[in-house]
Formats: structure tokens, sequence, C-alpha cells
């Protein structure tokens, strides 16, 4: 028995690897899967190694703008890059997977906390259940407890693997105006501290628009969209507002006994891009292999992607003490060979394929690391 907390992609995903073999149920807090929109939804095209996208493929850029105060840098490439997808339609498409597998699906539970495992080797599990007529208490008994639960992870905290952690503050909004579909634009600096603001279009009238922040985020949302405003001549309209937590990757323990946890519940995202459905996917792969096997979860998944999520945590750090000066001087570097490298070899899950290549073609790259 095997009981995943949290239907979105990195929870169906795993249960869709483990309904094969085991008695598998997700739990939703929510009373359906997708909704609310909590993620830009750009993906890179690691993730067609492991779900197909067309069902959810709303847009495919080649690349990208890149925005300091002064300058600009233009990574166009021939091939696709990034998929835009709609999150509810790729969510459902893998909880459906999961379905297919034999996982079953329960919506309107809040997993609450848990028992640790007593004699019986079973966890016991608590969740306040909602109806349209009352809200009701229930307990269940599992093997194994895992926590897709997002950011702010209940089963994390309930298995004290919460930790002290810190989060953005995602806003986003999607908008109208007249873009170009095949390009996504990145705005680095003071127009948002710690982050950076995109504009991902859907197509040529309609994008998503948003930046993130630790704090004040509708202060530069509005600050970001005042100057996009100026610098097009008109002001965009605002279709629908979302937003979300993106987790602050730190490394962790995810697995405590039977419980363990994956996604953005065990902090697997990108420090770079605020990213975390491949890091995810790749992670729900090793919990599959480490239930099946007993082996350690925790070895498994940082020896698949441990390196790359250090990596952009690295790079985290060393852009957060950028000021605007800073990233001028740095796009203006990337308009020379080392943008041609990663033009060439760029990847947004795996900078271990790519920084060393471009540090190789220019070494005054090398001096953004000491700063």
């Amino acid at each position: 028995m095997i009981s995943v907390i949290g239907g979105g992609p990195s929870g169906s995903y795993v249960a869709s690897l483990l309904a094969k073999d085991y008695d598998t149920t997700i739990y939703e807090e929510h009373d359906r899967i997708g909704k609310p929109i909590q993620c830009t939804g750009i993906v890179s095209k690691n993730l067609n190694e492991y779900v197909d996208l067309k069902s959810s493929t709303i847009n495919q850029v080649k690349g990208a703008f890149l925005y300091s105060k002064n300058n600009k840098f233009e990574l166009r490439t021939n091939k696709v890059q990034a998929t835009i997808i709609c999150r509810e339609k790729f969510d459902n498409y893998v909880k459906q997977k999961a379905v297919d597998n034999g996982a079953k699906v329960l919506y309107n539970h809040r997993f609450v906390n848990h028992i640790k495992e007593g004699n019986n080797g079973l966890i016991k599990a608590n969740f306040n259940v909602r109806t349209d007529s009352n809200n009701s208490q229930k307990q269940i008994e599992t093997k194994y407890l895992i926590g897709a639960d997002g950011p702010n992870s209940t089963v994390a905290k309930s298995a004290n693997l919460l930790g002290e952690r810190k989060n953005w503050f995602g806003a986003q909004a999607t908008i109208k105006g007249k873009f170009d579909p095949e390009m996504v634009e990145l705005h680095l600096g003071s127009i948002c501290p710690g982050f950076f603001g995109w504009l991902v279009p859907e197509n040529d009238e309609i994008a998503r628009f948003g930046l993130a922040c630790m704090e004040k985020p509708r202060f530069f949302f509005d600050k970001f969209m005042e100057k996009i405003s100026k610098r097009e001549g008109y002001m965009p309209q605002i279709v629908e507002w979302q937003g979300g937590l993106i987790p602050y990757y730190e490394k962790q323990k995810c697995q405590e006994g039977n419980v363990f946890l994956v996604g953005d519940a065990a902090r697997q995202v990108k420090a770079t891009t605020g990213g975390g459905i491949v890091m995810g996917i790749i992670a729900g792969e090793a919990l599959n292999e480490s239930i099946r096997t007993g082996k350690s979860y925790d070895k498994l998944w940082k020896k698949k992607i441990g390196r790359d999520l250090w990596m952009t945590k690295l790079i985290r750090d060393k852009i957060d003490k950028f000021d605007d000066d800073d990233y001028d001087n740095l796009i203006q570097t990337l308009n020379g060979k080392s943008g041609d490298v990663l033009s060439n070899h760029g990847d947004m899950d795996f900078p271990s394929r790519f920084v060393f290549k471009m540090l190789m073609a220019d070494p005054r790259l090398i001096k953004y690391a000491f700063k």
C-alpha cells in the first residue's frame, strides 16, 4: 500500500510508476487536479524523454531575449528549445497515466499528519475530508507515504523533514498584446531583485507575464509592467491573475523511514529558473527504484540530479550579489563567444552540460564566480 499526497506532476508521475505493481492511491486536497494554476508552464525539451506533451502543448519557443537595465542579448536558435504547456491539461494527463496503470485518486482529502510505523510496519495517516455537506476526519493505514504536496509540505512537517525553508513569491498574469511567439523574454536586475521577470508567449497575442521575489511581489510586478508598457507604447490587458510559491533549493534529507518527499515538497527545484517539473519527475524515478529495491532514496535522487541542483544554487548565490552594472556587463559578454556556446549547448535543466564550455570559450566569465 502506497499513499501519494498531492496530485501534481511529481506525485502523479511516481504514482504511475508504482501503480504497475503496488496498490497506490493519490490523495488530492482540491476537488480537481490542475487548478489553481501556480506555474508559468514553460518546460524544457528534456521533458519529452519522460512524457508525451502533444495533448498539452500550447506553443513552442526557439530562444530567448535576455535583458539587463541597458543591454540585450538575443539567444535565437533554429530548433525548439522549450514548450509552453497548459498546466491543467498536462497535470491531468500525468494523473491519467497513473490511473491507467492502476492508481486510485481521492479528491478533497487534505493530509493532516501521520503516526510513525507501528508493530505491523504500517503508517497511520490522518486526513480532513471535505464534501458538499460537511467535513470529516479519516485515518488510513499505508506501507509507504510520499509527500508531493508542494513547497510548504505538510508531509515534510509531519516527518520532521521540513527544516528552515524559504520560498519566492511568484506573481503572474495572462496578458493580451503583441508578442514574438518564438521567443521568451527574461529581465534581470533591479527590476526584480533576487530572481527575474519573464514574458512567455502562448501565441502572438497572448503571453504569461510575471516575476518572482522574496518580498513585495505586487510592487515589483507593477514596476515591471510599467517598464514593458513604456517599451511597447501601450498597456497590455490583464486577462487572468495567477501566482504561487517557488521553493528555494537547499540540500536536504528527503527520506525518513518509509516517508518520502518528491518535487516541490523536496525542494527539487532549479535555483536559476525556479523550474521543477523535470527534476521532480527524475526524482520520482529514483523514488520508484528506492521502494522496489530498498536502496537509499536520498542517494539515488542526488546521484541523478544533485550535482545540477547544487550548481544552480551556486549560480544563484553568485548572481544574487549582482547589481545592474554587473548584469549589463554580463549581457555584453554574452554577446561574444560564450553566447555562441549558450546558443548551441545551453540546457535549462542541466547547467553542468554547458557552463564549463562557456568558461573555456570566454574566460572573462570566471570573474563573476568571485563576485
